[in-house]
């Protein structure tokens, strides 16, 4: 009985201890690194900032309000600075450039994670929705990952650094999404281009696609209230082509299709 209580009290002692070496940093000179980081405001943005601050690495966390800002102030070290930035707005990225620059001087930018991203308007169907939802979505998930990439390329490149883009699973296989999981899809083409390009350049191009989190973003409720807003948006001839059970039977399913693979918290900055 004895030995075996031992044998117990070991496994537990060495599962401690594995699991103290895995969460060491495996990085060296952390307090030297810069990293930027968009969509701060909540989700994964935040999350990560936290992780990377306690690591000691030195954080750029960028959100689209300012109380995102505040919470990122409340939840990590002094060492963490915080910006005011919307990936959908080039004077805002370009803003963003000047205060990392001030920061970072030569020694440029780590990595930089192109976190920030919508789920925009939620429908039934796809065919539900308008080119403008698109447009709305592309801008913040395609084209304002594209426009931070390129703007903060050069510190980038001065460091020899990383770019993580934030794409999803919706991008290898679409349930149903429209515009979030057509502009993740354009992510990993241009993340797979882009890391052709850069390879001589000494910076490395990497994707994430995280499946099913629960946030803000998944709630039912929330997905509710944006399918209604879908609903009453439009012309009546398409209602009553739809039908109102058809709409009634999709608002009470408990999680429109595909939106449990959605991963970003719905933060632009």
């Amino acid at each position: 009985m004895l030995d075996a209580l031992l044998s117990v009290i070991l496994i537990i002692i060495a599962y401690k201890i594995y699991k103290w070496v895995k969460g060491r940093p495996r990085i060296p000179n952390t307090s030297d690194k810069f990293v930027l980081i968009t969509g701060c405001d909540s989700g994964f943005g935040r999350e990560d900032a936290i992780r990377l601050d306690g690591l000691g690495f030195r954080v750029f966390a960028a959100c689209l309000t300012e109380k995102g800002e505040e919470e990122i102030r409340k939840s990590c070290s002094e060492r963490v600075v915080t910006l005011r930035m919307n990936v959908a707005d080039q004077e805002s990225v370009k803003q963003g450039l000047q205060t990392v620059k001030g920061h970072v001087g030569d020694k440029g930018l780590w990595g930089l994670v192109n976190n920030a991203g919508i789920s925009g308007r939620v429908a039934g169907n796809m065919d539900w929705l308008t080119l403008q939802d698109y447009h709305q979505v592309f801008a913040v998930n395609f084209f304002g990952l594209v426009d931070v990439t390129h703007t903060f390329l050069p510190l980038l490149k001065k460091a020899g650094g990383r770019i993580v883009n934030m794409s999803s699973c919706t991008a290898r296989m679409e349930p149903g999404t429209g515009p979030y999981a057509a502009s993740k899809f354009a992510v990993e083409g241009f993340s797979d281009g882009f890391r052709r390009c850069l390879k001589t350049a000494g910076v490395s191009v990497h994707i994430i696609e995280p499946g099913y989190f629960k946030t803000a973003i998944t709630k039912a409720e929330n997905i509710a209230q944006k399918m209604r807003s879908v609903w009453d948006s439009l012309e009546p001839e398409r209602k009553e082509e739809i039908g109102e059970e058809t709409f009634q039977a999709n608002r009470r399913r408990p999680e429109a299709p595909g939106l449990d693979l959605f991963p970003s918290s719905g933060s632009r900055g």
